[in-house]
């Protein structure tokens, strides 16, 4: 009975441990998709900038 309470208490102790294993991966990754996305969000609205511009100067050129 000894062992076999000993066992379980083992198998209690890795669940809980790959569960918080789990957990941890889920909000590390939901942290990396939130900066990159908000990378992205930056990244896209310094090109944005750089292409309104650009068009403008071209068409200053062409008149």
């Amino acid at each position: 009975m000894i062992v076999h309470d000993l066992a379980e208490a083992y198998l209690t102790v890795v669940h809980a441990a790959v569960a918080s294993a789990a957990i941890a991966a889920v909000l590390v990754a939901s942290a990396i998709v939130a900066l990159a996305g908000a990378v992205t969000g930056l990244w896209a609205r310094i090109g944005t900038g750089r292409r309104t511009k650009q068009p403008a100067a071209e068409y200053e050129e062409a008149a």
